[in-house]
This record gives C-alpha cells, structure tokens and sequence, in this order.
C-alpha cells in the first residue's frame, strides 16, 4: 500500500510540476491506461513505469487525428493474418486494455500505442541481430546528436574498462534515474552530471 502511495505522489507531482508533465500523464494513460487518468485506479508497476521514462526524458507524441474505425480494421488485419500480430495484441491488451481484445472499442491513441509499441521492439529485435552477425554498419541507437553519441560512447567504454565505474553507473540508474541502465535512453544533462560526479567531461 505504502509503494502505491508513493508512487502516486510521484505522478501527481509530475502533472503539477508542468503543462508537459499532465500532457504526458495523459497520453500514457491514453495509449496504455485505456484512457483512465486517475492514478489511484493504476498499479503501482504502471505509475512507476511512467515515473521512469518521464524523468529520462521519454516523451511520447500526440497520435495524428485517425479514425478509429481505420486503425481498428488495420489491427484486425493483422489478426487474421499474423499469429504473432495476434498474440501480441492479445497481450498488450492484457497489460495495458484491461483485457479488452476487441480493437473497436479501444480509442485511437491506445490503437496507436500498440502500434508504436511493435515498432520499438522491433527496432530492438533487429538491433540485437546486427550485433550478433557482426555487422555495426546500422546503429539503431544513434541519436543524431553529436554531443549525446559521445557522452554515451564514454560512459559504455566506463563501464567495459571498469568494473567499479560500472557499479558507480548502476547504482546511479537505480537510485536516481528509476532504473533504466541504458545511456541512450538519457538525456544530455544525466549523461552529463553522471560523469561529472566521475570526475570526467
């Protein structure tokens, strides 16, 4: 009760603190929360996982105006035709759609956030497998952001040179930055403050 607690502080503090943070409270629950927006109907896990990907500077983009008719019919489409389709949706609306399967009688930025969803991870899937064939020509993971790539490059040659350094980066994740380890998923200001509290620029 007392984790739920706290975690709901954490995202009313969030839609208080900014326009931006209600904005993104808002399309989380839209794309993921079927559209309910009070925090206390939520599980602590969903309030967390907001909490993290806000404060890392994960920002999620207002879906283009859709039918939902259209959006729904493209889901059923991929029902009929891919089992994998199928299953994920079925699990993503188990997590995320209070088990709702039928794609109609979800709202266009939930049919979006799904839509959204299998594109991540597919571009994740795929990473992993231009790592594991050797080839570094493609780097999903590049931000395009000169300064971003090079703090990211140093704090990954840290934590391969170092073991210490990468404790130091762990415990930095977990105790500050809601547990995600992954530098490419910080902004330039976190990459930053962490190697400065390293002694490195």
């Amino acid at each position: 009760m007392a984790m739920a607690s706290e975690a709901i502080v954490k995202v009313k503090e969030i839609q208080k603190g900014s326009q931006e943070g209600r904005k993104q409270w808002g399309l989380w629950c839209d794309t993921r929360g079927n559209g309910v927006r009070d925090p206390s109907k939520h599980t602590p896990e969903f309030l967390e996982e907001f909490v993290a990907q806000y404060n890392a500077g994960g920002r999620l983009e207002s879906p283009a105006p859709e039918k939902v008719e259209t959006l729904a019919e493209l889901v059923k489409t991929g029902q009929r035709n891919s089992h994998h389709w199928q299953q994920a949706w079925t699990l993503y609306c188990q997590r995320f759609g209070h088990g709702v399967n039928d794609p109609y009688k979800h709202n266009s930025a939930f049919l979006v956030g799904f839509m959204d969803f299998l594109a991540y991870r597919g571009c994740m899937a795929m990473y992993g497998s231009v790592l594991d064939a050797g080839y570094n020509y493609w780097d999903w993971n590049e931000s395009y952001d000169p300064r971003k790539d090079s703090l990211v490059q140093k704090i990954k040659a840290m934590q391969r040179s170092n073991e210490e350094a990468k404790r130091q980066w762990w415990q930095f994740c977990d105790n500050r930055q809601g547990g995600i380890r992954d530098p490419t998923r910080h902004d330039v200001r976190v990459l930053q403050e962490f190697l400065n509290e390293q002694g490195s620029s």
